[in-house]
């Protein structure tokens, strides 16, 4: 076979066993690597094409409960991929196939996926270990909001005392209220009292987070005055019990708007993002 027909098999037999990987200005993109047992339990990664041998900030997007939930944040992960972050957008299981403490279980599985993966993920030297690195950043949304402001504070779901593995997080939407509320009442079947206060409300009471996690609390500016009174409490009760208060900031529009600016990588948003983390940094 002449070389020049070899060659371009070989392209094509290595193009057909690598399909998953894609590559936007010089990032590196996997789609549907599984972490769990669910069909749920997806991630999609973006890795800047230069981060192996370097330590790389690490972003979170807990990005929804199916692939093309999670493809949909796209824009937003490339942005800050392309700014020199290693970026996880992650799937987790439907509210209603939970119980609590499943929810916070679930962020301590894929931050334990992550951990386990710094070295793929251009996030440490060969070696590092996470207490080393850069702490991982978090951007969550609506439910998945309310299980990472229950996994920083509820610490039977940690990797270890005080180890959420978390640096900083930004929460959008994180009004339960809005929530079916048979479904959240299935949720927690096993405590009701984590219901009638509001799940992050009543774990910031019991708990001093020793990792001292920033929070962001990014609420629509158009919401319905009992969530904008609960997310008010919410960041009250964080202050008044915890080492470190949380932010709170008002996005114009409603939550629909708020979500599309997020998946769209609005860049007044995203620099506003980039500068809590790039503040929260240790």
């Amino acid at each position: 076979m002449p070389l020049q027909r070899q060659l371009l098999v070989f392209i094509a037999l290595t193009a057909l066993a690598c399909s998953h990987w894609a590559t936007a200005q010089d990032i590196e993109i996997v789609r549907g690597e599984r972490y769990g047992v669910s069909q749920s339990h997806r991630l999609n990664l973006y890795i800047p094409a230069d981060s192996m041998g370097s330590a790389r900030p690490l972003l979170t997007i807990l990005g929804g409960t199916d692939q093309a939930q999670l493809n949909s944040w796209d824009e937003t992960a490339i942005w800050f991929a392309s700014r020199g972050y290693s970026v996880v957008v992650a799937g987790y299981r439907p509210l209603a196939q939970l119980q609590w403490p499943q929810g916070p279980d679930e962020m301590r599985d894929i931050a334990g996926w992550v951990r386990a993966s710094l070295g793929r993920l251009g996030a440490a030297q060969e070696g590092m270990m996470m207490d080393e690195v850069h702490g991982m950043f978090v951007l969550a949304t609506g439910i998945a909001a309310n299980h990472i402001a229950a996994y920083a504070y509820h610490e039977p779901s940690h990797m270890g005392r005080g180890a959420s593995g978390m640096q900083a997080a930004v929460l959008a939407n994180t009004a339960m209220l809005a929530e079916n509320q048979q479904t959240l009442m299935s949720y927690f079947k096993q405590d009701q009292s984590l219901l009638a206060l509001g799940q992050p409300l009543a774990l910031a009471e019991s708990y001093v987070d020793e990792a001292q996690v920033h929070l962001l609390l990014l609420d629509p500016a158009e919401m319905e005055p009992v969530q904008d009174a609960h997310n008010q409490l919410l960041k009250q009760k964080i202050c008044d019990n915890q080492p470190v208060c949380p932010e709170r900031v008002q996005y114009e529009g409603d939550a629909g708007a708020l979500l599309s600016a997020l998946k769209s990588a609005d860049g007044q948003l995203m620099q506003q993002i980039h500068a809590f983390f790039e503040e929260s940094a240790p």
